[in-house]
């Protein structure tokens, strides 16, 4: 019997070059201690913020910063009935497809891109330092 995957979503996930890394952390370090990124860029709450992709093909987000416990990009079952059945048979499970949701836990260096359709949402940040990302999308050009 063949299995087919209906409903797949493509998640990338890269470990970008350590070259590239340091430089851009450089980069952005230097701008977040500027004037002007001391003006332009608040901190984010401490809780998860509701972003909208509307007319964007992929999403991103490349973490710059990223300790311990500082919350992970984490993607719900993107097909709510399949989300409640789990819930009310209790069959989720440790399987892709039993997981009502995965989550991609941060590391400094690390770019995940995804559908911009795909709900997500990012965990609480409980460590004591900051995350700094770099959150962006990609749309087609005008």
């Amino acid at each position: 019997m063949a299995v087919e995957l209906w409903f797949p979503v493509p998640v990338m996930a890269i470990d970008v070059d350590p070259a590239v890394r340091e430089a851009t952390r450089t980069k952005v370090l230097a701008y977040l201690d500027s004037e002007r990124g001391k003006r332009d860029v608040p901190p984010s709450p401490a809780e998860s913020v509701s972003t909208s992709h509307d007319g964007s093909y992929l999403s991103a987000s490349y973490y710059v910063e990223a300790p311990a416990n500082c919350g992970q990009l984490v993607f719900p079952d993107p097909i709510p009935a399949r989300r409640a059945h789990r819930a009310f048979t209790k069959t989720q499970g440790g399987a892709y497809f039993l997981m009502p949701e995965v989550g991609f836990t941060p590391k400094a260096g690390k770019l995940v891109m995804f559908e911009s359709w795909v709900e997500h949402y990012v965990g609480c940040n409980k460590s004591d330092q900051p995350r700094i990302s770099l959150a962006f999308n990609l749309r087609r050009a005008r």
